[in-house]
């Protein structure tokens, strides 16, 4: 698996995910960023 992350013009990183776990990678970064965002 491989993950790779950009810093995006917003300023909020982009992660793209590579591999078979990708969606359950990118649900669980999601989950967590939006956890973060409600602080």
């Amino acid at each position: 698996m491989k993950v790779t992350i950009y810093r995006g013009a917003s300023g909020f990183p982009t992660v793209v995910v590579e591999g078979k776990d990708a969606a359950k990678v990118a649900a669980a970064y999601l989950k967590a960023m939006s956890l973060l965002n409600k602080k």
